[in-house]
């Protein structure tokens, strides 16, 4: 029953939940919430690729959105059917951040592509963000 209601719900918001997302993008601009998001994801998006480029991550520093791609060629693994998911098993286990291994997203032929990328959201706390880029500086040292 919670699987077909969740399929349900997705899709069909209550009523009162679409009134008051329409009533919150009315007034959002009388809170200045948009530029404030845009300046606080920015912030969070340097913050995180900084911390990415410095540990030996290359990134490919995003212009919108909350994720960002960073190149793990640098991280050396063993032989393995999908390589992002090994580098982001060991990244959780020893550095303490997980990413988003990409190729899930690819298919089959074509998922080498995207076999030394990962995926990492900030579209989290400022606290969350420090604490991933302490374990980035850790891990370069």
């Amino acid at each position: 029953p919670l699987i077909a209601t969740q399929g349900i719900v997705s899709f069909c918001s209550p009523t009162n939940n679409q009134v008051g997302v329409a009533m919150a993008f009315r007034r959002a601009s009388d809170f200045d919430y948009f530029r404030s998001l845009s300046s606080s994801l920015e912030s969070k998006r340097n913050m995180l690729c900084d911390a990415l480029d410095d540990a030996g991550l290359s990134t490919i520093r995003p212009q919108g959105g909350y994720f960002v791609l960073a190149d793990t060629s640098n991280i050396p693994v063993g032989a393995c059917e999908r390589r992002d998911d090994a580098v982001n098993q060991w990244l959780t286990e020893h550095v303490g951040i997980t990413g988003i291994p990409t190729s899930y997203f690819f298919s089959d032929h074509n998922r080498e592509l995207s076999d030394k990328i990962l995926r990492f959201a900030y579209c989290k706390t400022d606290e969350e963000i420090s604490r991933a880029t302490l374990l980035l500086k850790n891990f370069k040292q």
